[in-house]
This record gives structure tokens, C-alpha cells and sequence, in this order.
């Protein structure tokens, strides 16, 4: 009968044990998934705030020089931003930017 019981205590041992675990990877799961869509989410804002820096920014030169930048290279060159032309497309006849998708 003492193994018995014992066994039983090893067993309720390793159940909780298991249980324990189960849950403590969904919290880290959890964990991980609010870390990828906090940085989703930052990533996001940063790509937003460029554009609308941007924007800003074709702005500020056509007020400086009573016309919008031929290109993006020439808006970089103004306003010292760095950009990857690749990622929007610019009208030079109005200074429209948007972002390519």
C-alpha cells in the first residue's frame, strides 16, 4: 500500500509539473506574440511618420523654391533625409507622394 501511495504522490508530482509547464509556455507564447505586434506596430508608426515627414518636407522646398523637387534624390539632398526611393512613388507636377504597396 506505501507504493502505492507513493506512486500516487510521484504521479501528482509529475502531473503538476506537467500542467505547470503547459501554461507557463502559453504565458510565454503570450508573451512573444505581444512583442512581435508591439514591434509590427512601432514599425508601422516609424513608416507612417516618414511619409508624413516627407510630405512635410516636399512642402518645405517648394516654399523655399516655388516648386516641388524634381525627385526624391533632390528632396534628399534638400532636407538630409535618407530614403529608399523604391518605396513610393512621387509626382513632380504636384508633389504628390504615396506609398507603394
Amino acid at each position: 500500500m506505501k507504493l502505492t501511495n507513493t506512486g500516487l504522490v510521484v504521479l501528482s508530482i509529475l502531473l503538476c509539473g506537467v500542467v505547470s509547464c503547459s501554461e507557463e509556455k502559453n504565458t510565454v507564447r503570450k508573451y512573444g506574440d505581444t512583442l512581435t505586434q508591439s514591434l509590427k506596430n512601432t514599425r508601422k508608426f516609424d513608416k507612417d511618420l516618414n511619409v508624413e515627414q516627407l510630405r512635410k518636407s516636399i512642402q518645405e522646398f517648394n516654399g523655399a523654391n516655388g516648386r516641388y523637387p524634381a525627385d526624391l534624390g533632390e528632396l534628399s539632398s534638400f532636407s538630409g533625409l535618407t530614403l529608399k526611393s523604391d518605396n513610393y512613388e512621387y509626382d513632380p507636377a504636384n508633389g504628390t507622394l504615396t506609398e507603394k504597396k
